[in-house]
């Protein structure tokens, strides 16, 4: 928030339009995806409001592998497919 005062104090707050983030990697639950994005999108409305047109939002990270096969939230797998990944990432927006 305070490089967010300098931009604006510099006459650059137009010039912040992205806004970046890594959830993490091997994420097993679609819950915690939907977590993520839920704090993603808080900041997005946040640095909004505060004057920086954010364009685009850059999610980290990506789908997890299901290596045992099981489609459980076990360390090894994830129990979600691409569409509820998808899904869980629009929708906050």
């Amino acid at each position: 928030v305070d490089l967010l005062g300098k931009l604006k104090d510099a006459g650059l707050d137009q010039c912040l339009e992205l806004l970046h983030f890594h959830m993490g990697s091997q994420i097993s639950n679609v819950r915690d995806i939907a977590s993520g994005m839920r704090e993603a999108t808080r900041y997005l409305v946040e640095v909004s409001g505060m004057g920086h047109p954010i364009r685009y939002m850059d999610v980290g990270g990506g789908l997890g592998v299901d290596y045992e096969g099981t489609r459980s939230r076990s360390f090894c797998s994830i129990n979600y497919g691409l569409d509820q990944y998808a899904a869980n990432i629009v929708q906050p927006l």
